[in-house]
């Protein structure tokens, strides 16, 4: 049977199904949804013009699959949407097979929502930070890592020799296979003069980098968004000065960078039981807590905040 590709879905032809039908023209419906389509399967549409009265038929001058402009609609079946016109014309869309065994690399922009999936399913090497160029993969064929890049080994080719079966996806395949989805980030916006503020007290390498980001938008007194690694990336350069401007415009900012805290002493053990936030949102801003214990933050006698971890239930196995 045939087959094409549209928009992530793929179409069959069954021709055993056609059955003569029209739709009322609609250039979107068809330029979007029926077009490409009918394309993808090699049928043509002829002698079709821009105009509202006309009708589009899968079924012209008695000719089963001759897609063209018709003016009355008798002996056919009347279509209201563009998946009853295909699937009339025996056109229909079905289930990619998701692959069982795959793997996909990691990249700049998928790096972050990778590595939280990775998170979650992994035993071995949990704690790792995943690096633009690595793998994961659905299963790795001697640990429980779901990542390929072990001493900086990180070549697709040597992963396929321990992989054999394994099939490269896109990040569309990856969520709908994991149920992963995009991150949800925190973008900030600012009125032209509150920019001009922050570049008047700018350092003059910053006020050169804002200006070229920020004149247009200045000068035409629109507003600005900016994303929240821009923002963090401003915060985290600014003086005391700038600071206070910063608490003006987008409040106060609370958290702390633990990378800066020189001689800071942490219980790590083997399984890295407690560590800074080295990925992700938290990045050098929070502690890691392994999933190995419940934790729990109580006072003691002296009123001392103290951070409890307690084994987990694991409850009886027959």
């Amino acid at each position: 049977m045939k087959t094409t590709k549209h928009k992530g879905i793929t179409y069959q032809l069954d021709e055993s199904k056609f059955k003569p039908a029209y739709i009322k023209y609609d250039k979107k419906m068809f330029e979007e949804e029926i077009h490409p389509v009918l394309v993808g399967l090699g049928f043509e549409v002829a002698n079709l013009e821009q105009r509202v009265r006309f009708l589009l038929t899968n079924y012209f001058a008695l000719n089963p699959f001759k897609f063209s402009k018709c003016f009355h609609p008798c002996r056919r079946t009347e279509c209201h949407t563009a998946q009853e016109f295909l699937e009339a014309s025996g056109i229909f869309a079905v289930v990619d097979e998701l692959p069982k065994d795959w793997y996909i690399e990691v990249t700049d922009d998928n790096l972050e929502e990778l590595d939280a999936w990775r998170k979650r399913v992994a035993s071995y090497y949990k704690n790792a930070t995943l690096k633009s160029g690595w793998f994961v993969l659905s299963k790795h064929y001697i640990d429980t890592s779901h990542v390929w890049a072990f001493n900086g080994i990180c070549s697709e080719k040597e992963l396929l020799k321990k992989h054999p079966n394994h099939k490269k996806i896109d990040l569309e395949t990856f969520r709908k296979i994991t149920g992963s989805a995009p991150k949800q980030k925190m973008n900030y916006k600012i009125t032209a003069e509150q920019a001009q503020s922050i570049i008047n007290i700018a350092c003059e390498n910053w006020k050169k980098k804002l200006a070229e980001k920020w004149a247009n938008n200045i000068v035409l007194n629109k507003e600005i968004e900016i994303s929240e690694e821009f923002y963090k990336e401003m915060r985290k350069a600014c003086t005391e000065p700038q600071n206070k401007l910063f608490d003006k415009i987008f409040g106060e900012d609370g958290s702390v960078d633990l990378s800066e805290i020189y001689g800071l002493k942490l219980l790590v053990m083997s399984d890295n039981t407690l560590s800074i936030r080295d990925s992700g949102e938290y990045y050098n801003t929070a502690f890691y807590l392994t999933d190995n214990f419940n934790w729990e933050l109580k006072r003691d006698s002296q009123e001392k905040l103290c951070l409890i971890p307690t084994k987990k239930n694991r409850g009886c196995h027959n």
